[in-house]
């Protein structure tokens, strides 16, 4: 190879380097942000001057924001104003106001504002979309007085391990501008960059009806294409299934697509995916919450001058700490957690925040980190509404409650502390641990359904940590029972049923309600409903038997087995509870474990026996399950005193405490509410 061959075939192979080379950019080298938040924990005033013994104040500090907290309580020690260094002299500094309550050995934040290179930041990389950039934030303490610094963004790698955030806008009336970092923000607000305003807010635009798998839908007002365009991005929507004023509104059926073609003359949207729900054109608005409702089919477009939903974005390392100046006790509590709103395919690696807020979002993905409240115990964390796919891999959650408006959520290898809820659609355990408090959630360790519709749930090698006097694992599914009204009349193919919030939750196509008393034998399978607030809620569907009949009694029925589960374990402080073999005559004995499992796989237990406590109020917890397909009954015995029996519906679990009754030789039950028990439903199956 020649010598000009040769220097032609190394710069054409170092410019495909460089081609594959992803540019980024550094917010400190780059824009000029200052990392330099530091927190003092001894400080005092007189009037405008701060006072730390232990802090020589330089004249670098000059103009820097300084935030106060005055100890005490959790919430409403914050003094809330920002004030600045005007002046210094060794220990102390000369503040720009005067604190409205005098601080006596208190905590100062002092830093500087560095919102405007975050922002300038920000900007630049919207500019550059769709190239995908890598933003780098070094190491150090941020003050931020903006919960948008990354909002809009699309297509960025944000790289901010060893970096922390202080953010100082907790003092905003709504939640959403609250938090210390949120993507893409509200879907239905039209603020901007600005704070939320419910003035701004739109619900979108009306669409006729449209089924499973088309690949368009219609706008029923044709001139409203002109608020779309080719490439944007759009929520479908509608039926409400909240029942009862909310916001974000509650649409059970809702999915995010993208615009490939439009006529506007016959008002017609292609979409990239076609429908994965029917939208029904019968189905009536609930009545407004700040300006939004849901209800009617709809389309929103993501992609407004005043609203760009945050896309593939990804985030790592970063911790974020609580604004000690606020001194709105609601905003306190979000000061330090992140939002991940309005986005579509986020993801957050080993985040460390005192909460994390998901809701208005097509995928969220959270791995590892924790997110758990700090140490005056603030903090807050939130599933709610919109969320097409939750996946958790790993991490650490306090009080992570909501969970309504999920159609999956998948959780592997976390753990959980405090309160847990969620009430996604299909639920995926799995190696998770559940280390939370009962007393928060019914006497039970999770809550996973309730009135809401939860067909699906697969627990696999989890981890539950009980303790004697819970209630169950989960609540699981509560059955919902209504008559069929007679005005409108039933038919072979429809009945109508009174309205309630309960039914707006509990009601899905496919689902079979199955007759009870006079329609014992009947079933009657959904294939289509609508509800009206102000008369009843109005079912289709396809009959088993005989048509249905005014007066006739029905409960909606979840399909066969919603609960899966394999290789999970119950444990208490330090060991695995006992597991006793199957038999219609098992023998149980506190000595083996203080908390007994037992499947009734084999048959009726009729013949149980339990040794004899040791010594007087000794705990022991029995977990009774049925298999998926067994209604098998089990006897307490004579030793054991205000035993529940367990339940006899399949694949559900039933837990019942004991304390040991030295003077009466046997076993008292621990009954919950002051003597009486609820009969477990749908407690998690362990086969």
């Amino acid at each position: 190879m020649s010598r000009v061959r040769l220097a032609l075939f190394l710069i054409l192979s170092h410019s495909s380097v460089l081609a594959q080379t992803q540019p980024s950019i550094n917010v400190m080298t780059d824009y000029a942000a200052i990392a330099d938040a530091i927190v003092l924990t001894d400080v005092s005033n007189t009037g405008t001057i701060l006072h730390s013994p232990t802090h020589q104040f330089g004249s670098a500090d000059i103009g820097k924001i300084v935030s106060l907290y005055n100890g005490g309580s959790s919430f409403g020690n914050g003094l809330g104003a920002h004030f600045t260094i005007t002046g210094i002299s060794g220990t102390d500094a000369i503040l720009s106001g005067t604190p409205g309550t005098t601080v006596t050995n208190g905590l100062a934040q002092v830093c500087t504002d560095t919102t405007t290179p975050f922002i300038n930041a920000r900007n630049f990389l919207i500019s550059k979309n769709p190239t995908r950039y890598t933003f780098n934030i070094p190491a150090g303490v941020y003050c931020l007085n903006s919960t948008h610094w990354l909002k809009g963004i699309t297509n960025v790698d944000v790289v901010a391990t060893g970096a922390s955030f202080i953010n100082m806008t907790s003092n905003a009336g709504y939640q959403i501008d609250g938090t210390a970092m949120s993507f893409g923000g509200d879907l239905f607000s039209n603020a901007g960059d600005g704070p939320f305003d419910p003035s701004t807010n739109t619900s979108g635009n009306f669409i006729n009806g449209a089924n499973i798998n088309d690949p368009s839908v219609t706008l029923t007002t044709p001139a409203d294409s002109s608020n779309f365009h080719v490439g944007d991005d759009v929520l479908i929507f509608g039926f409400d299934s909240m029942g009862l004023p909310s916001y974000p509104p509650a649409p059970r059926y809702f999915e995010y697509n993208t615009i490939t073609a439009i006529d506007t003359c016959a008002g017609t949207v292609t979409l990239k995916n076609p429908l994965k729900y029917a939208y029904n054109p019968q189905w009536v608005d609930a009545a407004p919450v700040y300006g939004v409702t849901t209800g009617k089919p709809r389309i929103l477009d993501l992609n407004r001058p005043n609203m760009h939903i945050a896309q593939n974005i990804t985030f790592t390392g970063g911790t974020f700490l609580t604004w000690m100046g606020s001194q709105n006790a609601s905003a306190r509590q979000v000061s330090g957690t992140i939002s991940i709103s309005g986005g579509r395919n986020i993801t957050v690696t080993n985040v460390n925040a005192t909460g994390i807020f998901v809701g208005q979002t097509d995928t969220a993905n959270v791995a590892g980190g924790t997110y758990q409240l700090d140490a005056r115990g603030d903090g807050y964390s939130e599933l709610d509404k919109i969320i097409t796919t939750l996946n958790v891999n790993g991490g650490t959650f306090q009080n992570l409650i909501q969970g309504t408006g999920i159609k999956t959520a998948n959780f592997t290898g976390a753990t959980f502390t405090g309160q847990f809820q969620n009430f996604a659609e299909t639920q995926i355990y799995g190696n998770d641990t559940f280390a939370t408090d009962p007393s928060l959630s019914a006497n039970y360790l999770m809550i996973t359904g309730g009135s809401w519709y939860t067909p699906n749930q697969t627990f696999t090698g989890n981890t539950f940590k009980v303790t004697s006097g819970i209630g169950g694992i989960t609540n699981h599914y509560n059955q919902i029972t209504f008559s069929v009204l007679s005005t409108p009349a039933p038919t072979a193919t429809s009945l109508a049923v009174a309205y309630s919030s309960g039914i707006t939750q509990a009601l899905e196509i496919g689902e079979v309600l199955t007759g009870t008393g006079a329609a014992a034998g009947k079933k009657f399978t959904i294939t289509k409903f609508f509800c009206d607030p102000a008369a009843a809620c109005v079912i289709t569907g396809t009959p088993s038997a005989a048509a249905p009949l005014a007066g006739e009694v029905y409960y909606n029925n979840l399909p066969p087995n919603p609960i899966v589960s394999s290789g999970n374990k119950f444990v208490d402080a330090t060991e695995i509870i006992n597991v006793v073999a199957p038999s219609t005559t098992p023998a149980f004995d506190v000595r083996n474990g203080n908390v007994q499992y037992f499947s009734l796989s084999a048959g009726n237990a009729t013949a149980p026996t339990i040794a004899p406590g040791t010594v007087n109020g000794q705990h022991l917890g029995f977990i009774i399950c049925q298999t998926p397909t067994s209604s098998n009954i089990f006897g307490w015995p004579s030793n054991t005193n205000q035993a529940v029996a367990p339940g006899l519906l399949p694949n559900l679990c039933s837990f019942m405490p004991f304390t040991w009754d030295l003077a009466n030789n046997r076993w008292q039950a621990v009954l919950p509410n002051g003597g009486s028990v609820d009969q477990p439903e749908g407690v998690v199956a362990c086969h």
